[in-house]
């Protein structure tokens, strides 16, 4: 018997004790886990085969967001009204609540499930439905916990308390849709000890077990290790009860490209059965702008639902940069999805910005700006060039013909009226939403030679943040595609550059460090009358 199982039936018999009004029992070995119980959910979202159906029996898919820790919003103000009107004006049909084990004993228990019965009216008035989560990282077995933030260390009697406590309290609040069990498992892991599926297949049906003799009815989520990633062992050994359904957190490190292969492999199989929610993913500006797209279309595609995480000002990924709720750019992706979700509108989606700044030589201009986009659903993109004025993309000039993906830098540009600026506008058919490039700004130079005065006669690429690369700023701002040759002594040819590489670090073209000495060099560019330079460069260490 597990350690802890005669908690687990102390529990249950010390409820029946103290809530004699109620007649249900506990509900272990009494369904088929792959049908559904002799109380069958009728009334409240429950799991039919590998779909949900909605509380009068129709297939439902759940669209939504996470919010971050109750105890959080407090703090800035932000548990209101507003703030989960914000979220269904973003299109969500589905909230998730995070419940941190630290932050829930630090405020206290009574009010903090006092201020949880508030968030769970403000989610009623907006007609969203609320995934319970216990918010909680780590190993649940061996109580081993991940560390930073101290938010999640809790135990297994804890853990089946709160439960407990979750479903006694909301019983009968079908708004309550979802009770996901533990947030990230992690296991077999250094610093997180040993767990296999079985032990964890069992933890998880004590813990409905628990649930389920205050509520019957309740939909239980439960996911796997990885921090909720993995989840191929379920189709050969799943949890051996009924209304249940699985979770993965997706975000884009957990898998390599190509995507969609990894997904179906390691998770995205289980929806050929179960009915799977990935109740937490997103991405940060610095990561791939296609993840967006292509995880949307992947759950499109297998009938997953989902929430995103975090609608946030600092809980990383964030989904909006104040608490005016401006979208960040993962945001803004989500946002027009959902709200395309709900209307069956595309969302556009650019994932390829021009050039910020391009810097040209008048007379001998043969730059392209160029936009990449993609378009979720069946719809048809098109490109709209514009000029404009300032660096603003408010405004602008539509230029005639210049409806391509790229965009051929005007031949005549003279540099007395630089800088020039420009912008993309993306449409697409089937009334998609269309959106701005960012600006791209083009400087024009009027052609001047390089010179030996131009080129710094030595450097001391030390590492001491002094002096230590060979630069010429001329170079990078007018001739990127210059071509310098770095040569020996002995005249042969030991790097090659291009303008837009420089400056230099004093290594051959191997990445190795070249001694102290001087060098030779050879600059070329290909515009105008503009000569070849020579010269000589002196490494010092």
């Amino acid at each position: 018997m597990h350690k802890h199982s005669f908690f687990y039936f102390f529990l249950i018999i010390v409820f029946a004790v103290g809530n004699t009004s109620k007649s249900a029992t506990p509900v272990a070995g009494q369904a088929d886990y792959n049908g559904v119980m002799e109380n069958d959910f009728k009334g409240w979202v429950r799991v039919d085969g590998n779909k949900f159906l909605d509380p009068q029996g129709d297939p439902i898919i759940f669209a939504g967001l996470c919010a971050s820790d109750l105890d959080r919003l407090i703090r800035a103000n932000q548990w209101n009204e507003r703030y989960f009107g914000e979220i269904a004006k973003w299109g969500a049909n589905i909230i998730r609540l995070p419940v941190h084990p630290e932050l829930l004993r630090q405020r206290g228990w009574d009010e903090y499930f006092k201020l949880l019965d508030r968030g769970i009216e403000l989610a009623r008035q907006h007609n969203l439905y609320v995934i319970m989560d216990w918010h909680s990282i780590g190993n649940l077995k061996d109580e081993l916990f991940q560390p930073d933030p101290p938010l999640y260390k809790t135990t297994l009697d804890e853990t089946f308390k709160f439960w407990a406590t979750v479903a006694q309290r909301y019983k009968d609040e079908p708004i309550v849709a979802m009770y996901e069990l533990f947030n990230e498992p992690v296991a077999n892991r250094e610093r997180f000890g040993e767990c296999t599926w079985e032990e964890w297949r069992e933890i998880n049906e004590q813990i409905i077990d628990t649930i389920r003799f205050y509520n019957p009815n309740a939909l239980c989520l439960v996911t796997g290790f990885d921090w909720a990633y993995d989840l191929r062992p379920v189709l050969n050994d799943p949890v051996r009860r009924a209304n249940v359904a699985y979770t993965s957190h997706p975000y884009p490190p957990k898998a390599q490209k190509p995507w969609e292969g990894n997904w179906e492999r390691v998770w995205g199989h289980v929806a050929d059965k179960y009915p799977i929610v990935c109740t937490e993913l997103g991405f940060r500006p610095e990561q791939d702008l296609l993840y967006g797209p292509e995880i949307t279309a992947y759950f499109e595609k297998r009938e997953i639902s989902f929430t995103v995480w975090c609608f946030d000002i600092s809980w990383m990924p964030t989904l909006i940069s104040d608490w005016l709720y401006t979208p960040t750019v993962s945001g803004r992706f989500f946002r027009d999805y959902l709200q395309g979700r709900a209307s069956a509108i595309p969302v556009i989606v650019i994932t390829t910005q021009p050039a910020i700044t391009t810097n040209v030589i008048a007379g001998n201009i043969f730059d392209v700006l160029t936009v990449s986009a993609i378009v979720t659903r069946d719809a048809t993109l098109s490109y709209q060039w514009y000029s404009a004025a300032t660096n603003s993309n408010m405004g602008g000039t539509a230029i005639l013909g210049e409806t391509n993906s790229t965009f051929e830098i005007p031949t005549t540009l003279a540099a007395s009226g630089s800088p020039y600026y420009y912008f993309c506008e993306v449409s697409a058919t089937e009334g998609a939403k269309s959106i701005r490039s960012n600006m791209a700004m083009v400087n024009v130079f009027n052609p001047t030679p390089i010179t030996t005065e131009d080129i710094p006669g030595f450097f001391t690429p030390n590492g001491d943040g002094i002096n230590d690369t060979w630069d010429i700023p001329k170079i990078n701002e007018q001739y990127p595609e210059a071509k310098i040759a770095i040569y020996n002594r002995a005249k042969k040819l030991i790097v090659e550059l291009r303008g837009a590489q420089m400056p230099w670090n004093g290594c051959d073209s191997n990445g190795n460090l070249l001694e102290s000495g001087y060098y030779f060099y050879q600059i070329e560019v290909d515009r105008g009358n503009v000569k070849p330079v020579t010269g000589y460069v002196t490494i010092m260490r």
